[in-house]
């Protein structure tokens, strides 16, 4: 018997001994009526023993699961179904009315004996049979002339009766095991999914945390030697070149953004099915937005000799509260699609908005549902490719990698994005006959934005007060696109390989802002930036601008956290830097304004 089995039998034993109790008081009260109280408390004494037994050992057995424990559990339920049965076999009932009474209660004691004892076969039939038994006895033993009423074929229907009420009792004691041990088999397999269920979750936390990583480490690594591709294409484009030279210069630029996008889109979507995705929602302009969009595809479109043309209807807000880069984002996919799918016609964005709850009027502070359509005159699809269309790496047909590029991700990344902003996309479209995708979003309108630190933070330093920067990376090769990219505009580099280096620089000499990279050997940027801030030197509180390649969900903030003063991703934009770098100036102007320059000494 299975140890949540026994655990059953000993409680049931424990919530119906009262009521044998309760029985045998009743029949020893009977019997003493007949003038036999000596025997009759000596019986009762005994069964008041077995009861006990019984009570002991199952309040034992929940606590202690020995086999010395069950033997005497089943033991006692031997014992008090034997002494029950004692009564009829040994005493001569005075009369009829008493045999009866003693029969209904012998039958009913059995019968909650037979359902309470059903994991117990032994204790089963040892209940149910003495007393069935010794009443069959009484039955055929009855001397006739005492009892005349009762003829020979009544005193059979009573044994058969009896025997089959008994065998009942078995059979649904014998059904209730059945159906325990089965519930209790339902029980563990129920038990053994959930461990399994807990087990896989495990595995799948594990395999999601191990895939952050890879993704974390592969971001890191692969921009890296992408931040120097990029970086010496963007110093170089500055520098006085013909014609050819530029050309090819842009060509690698626009190769190596292409190249960001693929990462990006990698990225994104693995945040988005990790669940770390998070929508911004914030102040912006809609109609920059969406017109930035467009600006950006004009010459793409003008070199592939096709119309591109963007109307914003009256009913479109310019200014509202909504992610400015993800709305951006998911435009750009879908201008990127339309143009590249459009071989002649035009592309046409129309954007409107409309109330969020019917009837409301669109004013400042309402909730706005906003839509951008971008319909195309290009090759179309059929409803084959539109059921596979907003899937993960999946395209129109096999030949569409091919013919156009791309990897499938742009339009499921947006789809999802859409949903996050509290919208979607729609898409309809006919073969031969061009498609029209309807991005929508909600945005809460707001009034014009009158923040002038916001609009400076866009313009770049004019680089005429010199000022010192400490740049920290063990990458030599990062180190020379930030010096090309900041000594032209007028700012004088110190490089460190490390922390400890760059520790040693700022013991010895004063700087303006640190650029400090993350992940380095000897001492990484996270020890270095705490020994800066927990320093008692002048230099504890300099502007520290974290330049790494972590650039999943939450580095910026946790590296925020930690002490930096701001974060550039890598591989890094010029005029990204130098904005960063312009935004420290500015505040440390305000928080001091004699000051001319941002200073890492007292």
């Amino acid at each position: 018997m299975r140890a949540e089995e026994k655990n059953i039998l000993y409680r049931a034993n424990l919530t119906s001994a009262p009521i044998w109790l309760i029985a045998m008081t009743l029949e020893y009260f009977i019997f003493d009526l007949a003038g036999h109280s000596p025997w009759w408390t000596a019986w009762l004494a005994a069964c008041y023993g077995g009861v006990a037994l019984r009570m002991g050992m199952s309040w034992l057995g929940l606590k202690k699961k020995t086999t010395l424990v069950h033997s005497l559990m089943i033991g006692s339920l031997v014992l008090c179904g034997s002494l029950f049965a004692l009564p009829v076999l040994f005493v001569h009932p005075l009369s009829d009315p008493h045999m009866m009474f003693l029969i209904a209660l012998v039958l009913s004691i059995a019968t909650s004996g037979a359902h309470t004892l059903a994991l117990s076969r032994i204790g089963l039939l040892f209940w149910v049979v003495p007393s069935f038994g010794s009443f069959i006895f009484r039955m055929a033993t009855m001397p006739v002339e005492l009892y005349p009423a009762y003829t020979m074929d009544l005193r059979v229907a009573m044994i058969i009766g009896c025997v089959l009420y008994g065998s009942l009792l078995i059979l649904l004691g014998l059904g209730s095991a059945r159906r325990i041990r089965h519930t209790q088999d339902l029980q563990e397999s129920l038990k053994q999914a959930n461990r399994e269920n807990r087990r896989r979750a495990r595995e799948a936390e594990a395999a999601t945390s191990a895939k952050s990583d890879f993704l974390a480490m592969m971001s890191h690594e692969i921009r890296t030697p992408l931040n120097g591709v990029l970086g010496m294409a963007q110093a170089l484009s500055q520098e006085n070149l013909g014609e050819r030279q530029r050309d090819q210069v842009e060509t690698i630029i626009e190769s190596g953004k292409s190249l960001m996008g693929i990462l990006n889109d990698v990225l994104d979507i693995s945040k988005i099915e990790a669940g770390k995705m998070e929508i911004d929602r914030a102040h912006g302009d809609l109609h920059q937005t969406l017109g930035s969009v467009h600006s950006l595809f004009q010459p793409i479109a003008h070199d592939r000799k096709i119309g591109l043309t963007l109307t914003l209807e009256d009913t479109l807000p310019q200014h509202a509260r909504f992610d400015p880069v993800r709305v951006r984002q998911c435009l750009t996919n879908l201008m990127s699609n339309a143009v590249k799918f459009t071989r002649e016609g035009e592309v046409a964005i129309t954007a409107w908005a409309e109330p969020a709850t019917p009837g409301l009027r669109l004013g400042e502070g309402a909730e706005a549902i906003v839509k951008v359509q971008v319909r195309d005159t290009g090759i179309g699809m059929d409803e084959e490719a539109m059921e596979r269309l907003f899937k993960t790496f999946s395209q129109a047909d096999g030949s569409t990698t091919r013919n156009f590029g791309g990897t499938g991700l742009g339009l499921a990344i947006s789809r999802r994005l859409s949903r996050m902003m509290g919208g979607d996309i729609i898409a309809e479209s006919k073969p031969g006959e061009g498609s029209i995708f309807t991005l929508t979003f909600t945005a809460t309108i707001e009034a014009a934005a009158n923040d002038a630190e916001d609009m400076q933070a866009e313009t770049e330093t004019s680089g005429g007060e010199a000022l010192r920067v400490l740049v920290v990376d063990d990458i030599a090769v990062n180190r020379q696109v930030v010096r090309v990219f900041l000594e032209p505009a007028g700012y004088r580099v110190t490089e460190a390989a490390d922390g400890a280096a760059a520790l040693e620089c700022l013991e010895g000499d004063s700087f303006d802002v640190v650029l400090l990279d993350i992940h380095m050997p000897v001492m990484d940027g996270y020890e270095t930036i705490a020994r800066i801030r927990a320093s008692d030197a002048s230099w504890a509180t300099i502007p520290v601008i974290a330049l790494t390649a972590d650039a999943m969900a939450g580095d910026r903030e946790k590296l925020l956290a930690r002490g930096m003063d701001a974060y550039v991703s890598k591989p890094i934009d010029r005029r990204d830097l130098l904005r960063q770098l312009s935004v420290m100036e500015r505040k440390s102007g305000q928080q001091n304004p004699s000051r001319q320059k941002l200073t890492g000494t007292a």
